[in-house]
């Protein structure tokens, strides 16, 4: 197996991008590289999971348990040969969306307050949570500038430097600090 090169993104704001769908420029927003301290082979467990490193961050650990919430995703992190990068936003960034991740603006336009309540409901807010982690979850390892790269949810992105500065497009979305 390969070594897996690991991009974990924190970001402030970039939620309320990818789930409602809007376009806007971000001021604070935090980029560690995570490698894998060896490769893994049959005999030794020893590789850096990324599940272990999303749920050591206490910047990103409200994310890391919506991932948590779906066992298909838990694997997929939990594989030692994954080739996705995580965008993962951070704590403060979903307390600042202007609802929760498993929130839909248009539900609460078309069934009501009670858009969540009961089983369908409940099944409702999970599919949409579900889209929320899908949404920040990069189909490619490590992801190189100017390569597209498709979200779990199907989006696209990529990146690019530009005055000096990463951006994800589509948003403009900056990214400060590595």
């Amino acid at each position: 197996m390969y070594p897996i090169l690991v991009i974990l993104i924190y970001i402030n704001s970039f939620a309320y991008s990818i789930f409602i769908n809007s376009q806007f420029s971000l001021t604070d927003i935090r980029i560690g590289f995570f490698s894998p301290a060896m490769e893994k082979s049959p005999s030794t467990s020893n590789s850096v999971l990324l599940s272990d490193v999303i749920g050591s961050s206490r910047s990103t650990n409200a994310f890391a348990g919506f991932t948590r919430s779906f066992a298909s995703i838990t694997r997929l992190l939990e594989a030692d040969d994954s080739n996705i990068t995580v965008l993962a936003p951070t704590n403060r960034a979903i307390m600042k969306l202007p609802q929760r991740p498993w929130e839909d603006p248009s539900e609460y336009s078309t069934l009501g307050e009670d858009a969540y309540e009961g089983k369908i409901g409940e099944d409702r807010a999970l599919k949409n949570l579900e889209t929320f982690v899908e949404s920040h979850l990069m189909w490619v390892s490590p992801w190189k500038e100017g390569e597209m790269a498709k979200s779990m949810s199907g989006r696209e992105y990529c990146w690019h430097i530009k005055d000096g500065m990463k951006i994800i497009q589509p948003g403009m979305l900056r990214l400060l600090k590595f």
